[in-house]
């Protein structure tokens, strides 16, 4: 079994020790979208969905929020930020000072604007669970290439 840190109370690690966190058939759908993210047979920046329910989706980004000034969370997914390229920092929030954009259910999230508490940087390899109800945000440098994936893990259902 990996080695895996509690951070913030959210737990980073390498991608190869994320299959002992999500079930095995879950890992190998993100390990193939990986591999054509990278090989551009995916293009960034379109939700791709592995199950009927929309349980279990995940998106490419090459950007990100400029800044930590705007923040979100969700009540239902999981966020698990996988880093294939580059560099991110991932802010954590609390205390919400003002809502910017009321919780939306369908989507899952709202927007908020936050006390920044920590930063948590993530280089390629690397992934972060990030658990509902969690204030975050991520800033990727430029030229970074990483994939999050929303997912109700069995615990959550």
């Amino acid at each position: 079994m990996g080695r895996y840190f509690i951070i913030f109370n959210m737990i980073k690690s390498k991608f190869e020790d994320l299959a002992g966190l999500i079930e095995l058939e879950d890992f190998n759908k993100i390990a193939h979208f990986i591999a054509q993210l990278k090989s551009g047979s995916v293009e960034a920046g379109q939700w791709i969905y592995f199950d009927e329910q929309q349980y279990f989706k995940a998106i490419g980004l090459t950007t990100s929020n400029l800044n930590d000034s705007v923040k979100e969370y969700h009540k239902i997914f999981s966020d698990i930020h996988i880093l294939l390229k580059g560099s991110d920092d991932i802010f954590l929030g609390e205390n919400v000072l003002e809502v910017v954009e009321p919780y939306q259910e369908a989507l899952d999230y709202s927007l908020v604007k936050a006390t920044t508490s920590g930063i948590i940087n993530i280089i390629p390899g690397d992934f972060v669970i990030i658990e509902p109800e969690e204030i975050h945000c991520n800033v990727i440098a430029e030229n970074s290439l990483k994939l999050v994936v929303k997912i109700i893990r069995k615990w959550q259902k």
